[in-house]
């Protein structure tokens, strides 16, 4: 019943409309055995770890969705079936979850009974990759496209919309919550030359800082370590598979641990959780910060 209340919801208020001009992207469709996306990790005080993630059903698309996993109990539940998602996060209660589907920003409890639509863009560009505050009292998204490009902040029940950045995508919280770190095109975006780097954001004096200078057209996916003393991202080139590559929080040392990688997230401050894209079924991987001990994670 859950299932068919999410799918009514998103069919009634999806829309078609489109912007002229969208931020390029990362077709992670082209990798034919990725099967995992975006995984979301709550760790509770008492020890008991869920994982949020999109499924897209490896080949059948009754079994895509939105699923939880209860990493203690080893148990996997559907939250929602055959929706997509981009971009998912708990919150830090671990009693929500908030991620974009249809291009909407939305939360949602994670037993699903509740749903409530946060954020749209008016223009047509889409809403995606939220991500909570570790204090719960904002949610950072990013806007694809149009006059409203950028990173922006809001508070958990949509109010109070606030751009930080523009011309920037795919926002996470450092653990104090003072910074953002994200990744941003360094030039034109409508010409060949296009980059992409890893960058940071100050909330209190509102300065940026360039963290990467890698040019290797797509740095992008920064996730930080509890600590928030490294910071594990992706290296994405043109006829290559995506490396996961990790640096200090302000840049320091930035090196590969890893080929054929994508959406990593840090599980421990020692271990990277993500999802390959060619081999191994798509699946979640585990490894250890310096690239050793890879294995599979169920």
């Amino acid at each position: 019943m859950k299932e068919l209340i999410w799918l009514v919801i998103f069919l009634l208020i999806s829309f078609s409309s489109s912007c002229e001009k969208k931020l390029p992207v990362v077709d992670y469709s082209i990798y034919p055995y990725q099967t995992y996306y975006g995984p979301a990790i709550f760790s509770s005080e008492e020890g008991d770890t869920l994982l949020a993630y999109y499924f897209n059903g490896a080949g059948d698309p009754f079994k895509g969705g939105i699923y939880l996993y209860d990493v203690n109990e080893g148990k996997e539940k559907p939250l929602a079936l055959e929706v997509s998602a981009q971009g998912i996060d708990f919150s830090p209660d671990g009693e929500w979850l908030v991620l974009s589907v249809n291009e909407i920003i939305w939360k949602t409890t994670v037993n699903g009974d509740t749903l409530i639509p946060l954020a749209f863009d008016e223009e047509g560009a889409g809403c995606y990759y939220p991500d909570w505050s570790p204090d719960g009292q904002k949610i950072a998204y990013d806007i694809a496209g149009g006059p409203n490009v950028g990173i922006w902040i809001m508070d958990p029940d949509g109010k109070n919309p606030q751009r930080l950045v523009e011309w920037a995508r795919n926002p996470t919280w450092s653990p104090d919550g003072n910074k953002l770190y994200y990744q941003k095109y360094t030039d034109s975006v409508w010409t060949d030359t296009i980059s992409m780097e890893i960058y940071s954001y100050d909330l209190a004096s509102g300065q940026e800082k360039r963290l990467t200078h890698l040019r290797k057209e797509f740095s992008m996916e920064a996730t930080v370590s509890p600590s928030g003393s490294l910071i594990a991202f992706i290296v994405d080139e043109e006829r290559k598979l995506p490396e996961i590559w990790i640096m200090g929080k302000n840049g320091e040392s930035p090196h590969r641990i890893a080929g054929d990688g994508v959406n990593p997230v840090f599980y421990s401050e020692q271990e990277i959780l993500y999802a390959k894209v060619t081999w191994g079924d798509g699946r979640l991987w585990l490894m250890g910060i310096d690239g050793q001990n890879d294995r599979p994670f169920f």
